[in-house]
């Protein structure tokens, strides 16, 4: 209900900890692996996606959009969450018809530059996209949580406001926003018009 009225909500306990440790070493793992063969002058878009941020044009990025190959504990943890309270919300939200459209990580390292506050998807009277981010270690207040602005899912006019103002719609914003402060194992699953950064 949470995601239909507000556009996101939290799931406690989607994995235990030593699975989002395990988890975490992959995830890192892919990352380090893309990165190399990157530089080895292979496409970016074999790896990593265009979610990519330096702190300053010329920096070496801080911020990683990892594609992660469906295999060993990433096939395992992918199953374990379908499978439990997270895979329940998704059935809920899209019935048996949903596609498992992206499997990847998000990796900020200190330094990394904030995102600007945008949606996932142009915005239409009905949802089409629905993303679950799980913590692999605790996200405080100094990891840079991701901010979320509930109900702008449900209406165009934070969409425009967006595009006229970007800056001025995170100030009017800012008091209505909620911070994804996630202990390790916890989900925030979100509709993919609902803003945040």
């Amino acid at each position: 209900q949470a995601v239909r009225r507000d556009g996101v909500a939290l799931l406690d306990e989607c994995l235990c900890i030593g699975e989002c440790g395990q988890l975490r070493q992959a995830v890192l793992g892919a990352r380090d692996k893309a990165v190399a063969a990157v530089r080895k002058g292979a496409p970016s878009a074999d790896h990593l996606s265009a979610v990519l941020g330096a702190a300053e044009p010329g920096d070496a990025p801080t911020r990683f959009d990892v594609r992660l190959p469906y295999e060993g504990v990433v096939e395992a943890s992918a199953k374990k969450l379908l499978g439990g309270a997270l895979g329940a919300v998704f059935e809920e939200l899209v019935g048996g018809d949903g596609e498992l459209w992206e499997l990847a990580a998000l990796v900020s390292e200190p330094g990394a530059p904030p995102q600007a506050a945008h949606a996932d998807t142009v915005w239409d009277a009905a949802p089409c996209l629905y993303t679950a981010f799980v913590a692999l270690q605790d996200v405080d207040a100094e990891l840079g949580p991701t901010r979320f602005f509930p109900g702008t899912h449900a209406t165009p006019d934070a969409d425009a406001a967006l595009d006229d103002d970007a800056v001025g719609f995170m100030r009017g914003a800012a008091a209505n926003s909620r911070l994804a402060l996630l202990n390790s194992g916890a989900a925030s699953i979100y509709d993919g018009r609902v803003v945040h950064c």
